[in-house]
């Protein structure tokens, strides 16, 4: 069974002076499991800003591997190779560790490790030494830590059967953030034993931290983050003004300024919230839906001037987010709740008939509805006459002619023919 632990140092470390840390660590006894024999997988110390009590890597990886921006030094037992080769008896069968592997070292071996932004561990090959395994022996064994900040020189002494080990390093740490956490972290893999550190002494300056962060409160988003640090008891020395300004000019807007002007280091870190959310504007769209009727002879000569039903008229509201310019849009709505033409009745034109007596009610009218244009046509009325020739001696009809043609237009037919015809049987 794979066991492994940590613990964290509750406190911050200001890394721009000195400081020291004395203790023994005591890396167990050989044990025997699954066909392995030795002691796994060490322990590891590791230093890094950012998040408190950052738990990652086991087993091989020793809690250093996948914690960000470390620094730390570990003192490993196991040896992971990169073939993860079944066959060999120093290899981890199973594990893909979190950065580089053991290979070309014998162990027990110590060596500083640098992670980056993602965790990925390094080895330092230069600072790497191997420990004669007398060191196995399940006793404490003494150990210092040592950082010099004029120089930056990290050293770390320690002690064992043959005689004290010694491993340095340039500690290139972050000066905009010097506030460091420290954990140590104990992992046996498959083979589990005792191990243990303990800290006799330890001399360090006390830092503390506070962080503003300035949340979007529309999608949770930290838009920014100003980390700061200071003793305990003492004014945190910041104002919110001028960052608030800055989103302000992207369009935000203040919703919580959770921090307080006049607040102290606490003895542990402070987090203040600072919440914004998308200023936005309004305006209206309209939209206006109209009905035209035209009326035609058939020649599509004007018949008639058009007829307009009244316009129905529909409005939003449309809201811009004015930090990332996207834009909603409330429903339509019809004025006065008007969404329907009333018929409209064809004009009477003399001597013509309309196709449509009437355009009909149009009614359920939404702004996606297209406006409407129709056409009434007019065709000429077919008229009909009758010219009549009578006998006035006796009052009788004595012939006549039907006549029929288009309203308005004159006939060609003529009286003269007829009177004359009359006038040659007798009459006059």
């Amino acid at each position: 069974m794979c066991q492994s632990g940590n613990v964290a140092f509750s406190g911050a470390i200001d890394v721009r002076n000195n400081f020291e840390i004395d203790g023994a660590i005591n890396l167990g006894e050989v044990t025997s499991n699954r066909g392995y024999t030795g002691i796994a997988d060490g322990i590891g110390f590791v230093f890094y800003k950012g998040e408190r009590n950052q738990v990652v890597g086991t087993g091989g990886d020793l809690g250093i591997y996948g914690v960000t921006n470390a620094f730390g030094w570990k003192i490993d037992t196991w040896l992971n190779d990169s073939k993860h080769s079944k066959h060999s008896k120093h290899s981890n069968t199973n594990q893909i560790l979190k950065g580089d592997y053991d290979d070309g070292h014998t162990n027990p071996y110590g060596t500083f490790i640098t992670t980056d932004s993602k965790g990925y561990g390094t080895i330092d090959q230069s600072s790497a030494a191997e420990i004669n395994k007398a060191i196995e022996d399940n006793q404490f064994h003494s150990i210092k830590f040592i950082y010099t900040a004029a120089t930056k020189k990290f050293k770390i002494i320690l002690n064992t059967p043959s005689g004290d080990v010694t491993f340095t390093k340039t500690f290139e740490y972050d000066a905009s953030n010097p506030a460091y956490y420290f954990t140590i972290a104990a992992s046996t893999g498959a083979l589990p034993t005792h191990q243990a550190y303990k800290i006799d002494n330890m001399v360090y300056s006390p830092i503390q931290k506070a962080i503003v962060n300035y949340i979007d409160d529309n999608n949770g988003k930290v838009l920014a983050s100003d980390s700061l640090t200071g003793s305990s008891s003492s004014v945190i020395q910041y104002a919110t003004d001028s960052q608030f300004a800055f989103f302000k000019a992207k369009g935000y807007e203040l919703v919580r300024d959770g921090f307080i002007s006049g607040s102290k280091y606490d003895t542990k870190d402070q987090i203040f919230e600072f919440h914004l959310k998308h200023g936005t504007t309004s305006a209206s769209e309209n939209k206006t839906i109209t009905e035209t009727v035209h009326y035609q002879y058939s020649d599509k000569s004007q018949a008639h001037a058009d007829q307009q039903a009244t316009p129905v008229e529909f409005s939003r509201t449309v809201t811009t987010d004015k930090v990332d310019g996207t834009k909603t849009y409330s429903e339509w709505s019809a004025k006065e709740n008007q969404t329907s033409f009333a018929k409209i009745v064809s004009p009477t034109i003399l001597g013509y008939t309309p196709d449509q007596a009437e355009i009909a009610e149009v009614t359920g009218l939404t702004a996606e509805s297209k406006s409407i244009e129709k056409t009434v046509m007019y065709t000429v009325n077919k008229e009909q006459a009758k010219v009549t020739y009578i006998d006035d001696t006796t009052g009788k009809p004595i012939t006549s002619k039907e006549l029929s043609g288009d309203y308005g237009t004159t006939d060609g037919y003529r009286t003269s023919d007829t009177i004359k015809e009359l006038t040659d049987q007798g009459y006059n």
